[in-house]
Order: C-alpha cells, then sequence, then structure tokens
C-alpha cells in the first residue's frame, strides 16, 4: 500500500481558476526564449554575461506554465487525464499534437539556416554555451507549447449569468 498525498491534501486545495492573462504570459515567455537565444547567436558577447536563452526559459517553465491548470496537472498520464472532460482531454491531445509538430518544424528550419548559413557565411552556433541555450529552448518549448496550445483550444467555460 502505498501513500498518496494528493489523495490528503486534493480535498483541502482550492482549484485555481484559469485566468485570461495565462495565454499572453506564455506567448511573452516562448518569444523572450526565442529572442534570447538568437541574440546569443548573433551577438557572442551577449551570452557571456549570462546563459543567454536559460533565464527566460527558466521564466517560462517555472513561472508560467504552473500558473495554467494544464500545466500544473499530469494529464499526460491515465490519473491526470482523468480530471479533465472529454472535450478537454481532446482538446489537449489536439494541442500536444500541434505543439510537437511545431517543433519539429522548427527544428527543421533551423536546420535549413545553418545549411544556408554554412554556404552564406552567416551567424552559427561555435561556442558550447550558443549549443547549450538553443537545446534549453528546444527543451522549453516541447515543454511549454503544448500548454499554450492548450490554453488557446480549450475555451473559458462561460460567465455564471449566461444562460447559453
Amino acid at each position: 500500500m502505498s501513500y498518496d498525498l494528493r489523495k490528503w491534501v486534493a480535498n483541502s486545495q482550492i482549484a485555481r481558476k484559469r485566468s485570461r492573462w495565462t495565454c499572453y504570459y506564455l506567448a511573452a515567455g516562448i518569444f523572450a526564449g526565442i529572442l534570447f537565444a538568437i541574440a546569443d547567436l548573433f551577438d557572442p558577447g551577449f551570452g557571456s554575461k549570462s546563459w543567454a536563452a536559460n533565464p527566460a526559459i527558466a521564466f517560462l517553465l517555472l513561472g508560467v506554465v504552473p500558473l495554467s491548470p494544464f500545466g500544473r496537472e499530469s494529464w499526460m498520464t491515465e490519473k491526470g487525464r482523468a480530471t479533465f472532460d472529454e472535450f478537454e482531454r481532446n482538446a489537449l491531445s489536439a494541442a500536444t499534437t500541434r505543439a510537437y509538430a511545431t517543433l519539429i518544424t522548427v527544428m527543421m528550419l533551423g536546420m535549413v539556416y545553418l545549411w544556408i548559413a554554412s554556404i552564406a557565411a552567416w551567424p552559427v552556433p561555435t561556442a558550447p554555451r550558443q549549443w547549450a541555450a538553443l537545446t534549453y529552448l528546444l527543451v522549453g518549448l516541447g515543454l511549454a507549447l503544448p500548454v499554450f496550445y492548450a490554453e488557446l483550444l480549450v475555451p473559458f467555460p462561460p460567465a455564471e449569468g449566461d444562460d447559453e
């Protein structure tokens, strides 16, 4: 028999409501992570003061993703999916599919850029910290994009006064 902390704590916790601002915070965090990674690529001195994309992605993953109910619950497991209704589960599945399709597209575009950059003598990542920042960015996008798309795809419940 195992001890399940959620069983005892879940009844005492108040469900946090969704905020309309969470989607904007997620978009800003994703944009900041991409911006910092690109700035580190084009300005090699930019990342010497910090690890470039790492603070932006850490802010995104640790500060913004937990604001969403889709980032707080473990909806990748069967037990976590049981907390959502059928429409939300379908929307989460579609969000995950779209997020990973977007991530694969971003990686393919990155490879095309590296191919063209090697021919045209554009800046390419050379330092290990630049590669680390790009890797960290891809991992952050892989974790944040499903939550971002879920926020976009799952509509807010109607207001209490609406009878529609």
